[in-house]
């Protein structure tokens, strides 16, 4: 029973692509394409797989089959014959030293999978005959591949060519994966900080427009006046009313809004001191007027005084009592008015009453002489001032962790050249009663570190690493005295002593 052939699309041999390559490589696409549907239709008779290949393949492969010899063309059920002589025809002439060289010259691109890699190099060796292909392209991978972790393992372990697919596979895998929680923590950061940052921009957004604006009119940045002056810039030399900085006007403060409203604030309490007596005390009022003058009853006085920075006496015109209040401390202070010609100034508070509001800060040093001797008449042992000193009938209790077990620790070797002056340094601290030598086994051992004195050539430190046996050592907790405990504690003292632990 014949069966309905399924619409094949023909082989197109002139088409856009016309190169040798092209052409042999669609060639073999095609010809495996035919044999598939020869497969599917159960179509093993030779005969009528030829007749169907010429017919299927289209018309152009048809005249280049008709131009072929008889030889070439073979017998009606000839279907191998037929293949190879159009596989021949299309197939170019293989130069083996260019298709090495378009091998070698292939390398991974950024955005190129290592299987797609893989599969490119293997289609390009296929024409390069090599004797061992999955060695070159081994080769041809480790060389030339994206992945520097790949290649160090590669140089580092022996693999064959799916141990190193394997492994590619793998990498990529996780860094694929390692980016997208990367991704997703760094967006859920910038959700939190979106919040923060919102504000910023908005405040900004209005001083940035500011700025633009007086650029475009060329503003000067210290006395926001035309720029550029005729000559020099009226701010120079003069301070700034809100910030109290030099070289620019208030207008052009560009402070910080807190500093500026403080400056301000400040600058609002500024008063002055009106002159007055008891025949002029009628026309004033005590509440300060709109020029923020505020107005006392000035008391005629006969006292006189000296200004601090000159011999001239001063003319007191009266004096006045006066609640003054700074940071929230209040003192009652007594003013002298004095007549001041603008040769003459002086402080407007007392010392006492600047003290007490905290304008001023005194620090009482104590001066100690140099070569102050304290005689005293107590007989003090010479011994006491030689050798090590020794708390005498005092014994220290260590609250040991049973649960820790002992651990003897390995000895550490001294050198040579200084074990002399360890046993001499040993002999010495079991003399003065500092160690004990024990005999027989010992259940902590803890070795001890030589340090030769920088400033003794001869001598040398030991220091006993304890570190093991600190963690059998229960803790006691102890407040430590701060400074202020300290200076109280020696307060009316008035004999100090220095202790000089050298050891």
């Amino acid at each position: 029973m014949a069966k309905a052939i399924p619409d094949f699309e023909p082989f197109i041999v002139y088409g856009n692509d016309t190169s040798s390559s092209s052409i042999a490589t669609r060639w073999k696409k095609w010809l495996q394409r035919f044999n598939n549907l020869m497969v599917a239709m159960d179509i093993s008779a030779k005969k009528r797989k030829r007749a169907l290949l010429i017919h299927l393949a289209g018309s152009q492969v048809y005249d280049i089959f008709d131009t072929f010899t008889a030889e070439q063309k073979g017998s009606e059920d000839d279907f191998d014959t037929a293949v190879k002589s159009l596989t021949t025809y299309f197939e170019p002439k293989k130069n083996t030293e260019y298709e090495i060289y378009k091998f070698r010259q292939a390398s991974q691109r950024h955005d190129e999978k290592l299987d797609s890699y893989h599969t490119r190099l293997r289609h390009l060796a296929s024409t390069c005959e090599f004797a061992d292909m999955d060695r070159e392209i081994k080769t041809q991978i480790v060389q030339t591949c994206t992945s520097q972790q790949l290649r160090r393992k590669a140089l580092r372990t022996e693999m064959t060519l799916q141990q190193l697919l394997d492994q590619g596979r793998a990498y990529e895998l996780s860094h694929q994966q390692a980016q997208e929680m990367e991704n997703n923590n760094t967006e859920s950061v910038n959700q939190m900080k979106t919040a923060q940052t919102r504000n910023y921009f908005s405040k900004n957004f209005n001083s940035q427009r500011q700025g633009q604006r007086q650029e475009s009119t060329k503003l000067c940045y210290f006395c926001s006046k035309p720029y550029p002056h005729p000559g020099v810039c009226p701010a120079k030399g003069k301070t700034c009313r809100l910030c109290g900085k030099l070289n620019h006007f208030a207008v052009a403060c560009r402070s910080s809004p807190q500093k500026q409203q403080h400056r301000h604030h400040e600058s609002d309490k500024r008063q002055t001191v009106k002159y007055v007596n008891e025949e002029n005390a009628s026309d004033i009022t005590s509440e300060h007027s709109e020029s923020d003058e505020y107005t006392f009853m000035v008391q005629d006085t006969d006292e006189n005084t000296k200004h601090p920075m000159s011999d001239k006496p001063l003319r007191v015109l009266g004096k006045f009592t006066a609640t003054v209040e700074l940071r929230k401390r209040i003192d009652a202070a007594e003013f002298f008015v004095v007549s001041n010609n603008g040769r003459f100034g002086g402080s407007l508070l007392s010392y006492n009453t600047a003290k007490h509001l905290g304008l001023i800060a005194i620090t009482n040093a104590v001066d100690t002489a140099k070569n102050t001797t304290v005689s005293c008449n107590v007989a003090i042992p010479e011994e006491l001032f030689n050798g090590v000193g020794k708390l005498k009938d005092h014994k220290v209790k260590l609250h040991i962790d049973e649960s820790i077990p002992p651990a003897a620790q390995t000895h550490r070797r001294i050198p040579f050249h200084l074990r002399k002056q360890v046993e001499k340094k040993l002999e010495e601290m079991e003399k003065d009663d500092i160690i004990e030598k024990t005999e027989g086994p010992t259940p902590w051992v803890s070795p001890i570190v030589v340090v030769p004195k920088p400033k003794s050539p001869n001598d040398v430190r030991i220091c006993v690493d304890m570190r093991a046996v600190n963690k059998a050592i229960q803790r006691e907790r102890h407040i430590t005295p701060t400074i202020d405990d300290v200076i109280a504690d020696l307060n009316d003292a008035k004999v100090f002593s220095k202790l000089d632990l050298n050891q």
